[in-house]
């Protein structure tokens, strides 16, 4: 299943508590997962008494690492990346246990460094959200690696041995005691200081069960984890909240497996004194990690410097258009209506742009949903909520003109009113541009907008004016009214 890309590539992550195949359809600045498959073996569940890896725990970890031998090789994956990371590093069996655990995958396996490992999975935050100015907090099961990142850069770093499945295991340790265990080993980090105001990215299965239930709990309308941020107040109650909760309690409201039941309140504890300490504002759930930063940390750099979101729909554009040069090229015909755009506001007008044609296999009367749907809940890198809302709406009103859809819902909470008018801006002008030129980019040359004292022009070339016709004068109509601007159409 080779693209053009190159092949698929895998990485497996040995961690403390799970272990992980995720398989990517090539290695790009935009790797799509075409496998994902993770098994909890909890082979770090006894190395605070033993010193050792715990034997069941090995033994399920070498059952599964076999299977995904196989499932990588019938994928085709051309590399394959393996890495343990806190419990086969730390352990006293760890050599002998990579040794046997070579042998099942099939391949070298690195053991990271606790600096490689913070390194590897800011470049992961950095891969998933390039703006990225704050911490970068990656907890497993037997470590929490901290990182500061910004300007696209990864500073100081630190690995701390305050993973749950570490905390958890010691019979006399409370979620109070865990508290104060990660209190005492956080105030030695002399720089964590300076990220108070900025955010916290969070890293690792512990902390996004915890902002599952959180967003369940809230009843967030968008149900994807990467980018879902909770303010620095919730965050700390919240945390608060869960470590003082008993298994039962959490059974009740917690939709999570049983293990990651029973370290949820210890990781709880640790998010809640890095949040404290640091002094960060927001903390900001990464689903990118450890797997993209190793991904990311081979790109070469005209790649990495790459806008994900923009590549993303870049390539959806040339994957499903009916001609990728017009997603192209609308971009820039529709620019004298954004005489003030800032960077932000480019960039997802360029994303709309990429997808402004995804939908046209669909039944036209479900092309809006469709295209709606598809932006919502797609796996784009980049992106804020709110930013994936109004980009969504977009494209809802490309395809409807000023009709909002009725799924909006709860979703409008996160558009403010500016959004929205963004959001039916950009629809209306795609919406006019496919109906004046059937979204051919020979048409669009031929004719332009532009703004003049008070006035919304349309210029035709001469071959160009007999494309107008009633329905593209409403669709400029509809443009004009919402900008609150008269018609002007200038033939030849």
């Amino acid at each position: 299943m080779a693209s053009e890309a190159g092949p698929p590539v895998g990485v497996v992550d040995i961690g403390s508590n799970s272990i992980r195949l995720v398989v990517y359809e090539a290695a790009k600045r935009t790797p799509v997962v075409v496998f994902n498959e993770k098994v909890m073996c909890g082979i770090g569940r006894s190395l605070v008494t033993t010193g050792r890896l715990d034997e069941a725990g090995v033994e399920r970890a070498l059952l599964a690492l076999a299977r995904f031998r196989v499932i990588a090789r019938e994928f085709g994956v051309g590399r394959l990346d393996v890495v343990a990371t806190a419990a086969a590093r730390d352990a006293e069996n760890g050599s002998e246990f990579v040794l046997g655990a070579q042998a099942a995958i099939g391949c070298p396996i690195r053991i990271l460094s606790g600096a490689e490992e913070a390194r590897l999975a800011a470049l992961g935050v950095i891969a998933g959200t390039p703006d990225a100015l704050g911490l970068v907090g990656d907890l497993g099961g037997g470590s929490l690696e901290l990182s500061a990142v910004s300007e696209g850069r990864v500073g100081e770093g630190v690995t701390l041995p305050l993973g749950p499945l570490r905390l958890a295991e010691d019979g006399d340790t409370s979620t109070e005691r865990a508290r104060a265990i990660a209190a005492a080993a956080l105030a030695r980090v002399t720089w964590l200081g300076d990220m108070r105001g900025r955010a916290l990215y969070a890293v690792g299965g512990a902390w996004r069960s915890f902002a599952r239930v959180h967003m369940d709990k809230n009843r967030h309308p968008l149900h994807i984890l990467h980018a879902y941020a909770i303010p620095r107040a919730d965050a700390l109650d919240f945390s608060r909240f869960i470590a003082n909760q008993s298994r039962k309690s959490l059974e009740r409201i917690a939709d999570v497996s049983r293990r990651r039941l029973e370290l949820m309140p210890y990781a709880a504890a640790v998010l809640g004194e890095v949040v404290a300490q640091s002094g960060v504002d927001t903390v900001i759930v990464s689903a990118y990690g450890l797997r993209e930063g190793l991904l990311f940390d081979g790109l070469p750099a005209e790649a990495a410097a790459a806008d994900p979101l923009v590549e993303a729909t870049a390539e959806i554009a040339a994957r499903e258009s009916r001609d990728p040069a017009f997603t192209r090229a609308v971009f820039g015909w529709a620019r004298p209506l954004f005489p003030d755009e800032g960077a932000t506001e480019q960039r997802l007008r360029l994303a709309a742009c990429h997808l402004s044609d995804i939908a046209w296999r669909v039944h036209p009367d479900y092309r809006a949903d469709r295209a709606f749907h598809e932006v919502l809940t797609a796996s784009f890198a980049g992106l804020t909520h709110p930013e994936r809302a109004r980009l969504a709406l977009a494209l809802h009103h490309r395809y409807t003109g000023d009709t909002e859809p009725d799924r909006l819902g709860k979703l409008a909470q996160l558009l403010d009113p500016l959004a929205r008018a963004w959001a039916q801006k950009v629809g209306l002008s795609l919406r006019l541009a496919y109906a004046l030129t059937a979204g051919r980019p020979g048409l669009l040359r031929g004719v332009s907008l532009s703004l003049a004292e008070g006035a919304l022009v349309l210029r035709l070339g001469a071959e160009e004016q007999v494309l107008l016709d009633d329905r593209v004068e409403r669709s400029f109509v509809q443009l004009a009214k919402l900008l609150q601007l008269r018609t002007e159409i200038v033939r030849g």
